[in-house]
């Protein structure tokens, strides 16, 4: 299963930098490491906010009657 889980990502982290750089690109090997980075650090940060989704989520809804009411 992890290696399965392990193989999408393989494949999101190429073909997403691919979008914006030709993969034969010198850049590509740092683009692909920023945008992983990038979803590492995502990761992380949900796991880590997770004692607080509650509360995020009473926020969200204050912002979404918030804007939704001034329209």
């Amino acid at each position: 299963m992890l290696d399965l889980i392990y193989h999408q990502l393989a494949r999101i982290m190429n073909a997403v930098p691919a979008l914006f750089v030709d993969p034969e690109s010198v850049r590509f090997t740092l683009i692909r490491g920023m945008f992983a980075l990038i979803v590492v650090l995502l990761v992380i940060s949900l796991i880590a906010l997770q004692p607080f989704r509650a509360m995020l989520k009473e926020w969200a809804e204050r912002l979404r009657q918030l804007f939704t009411s001034r329209s």
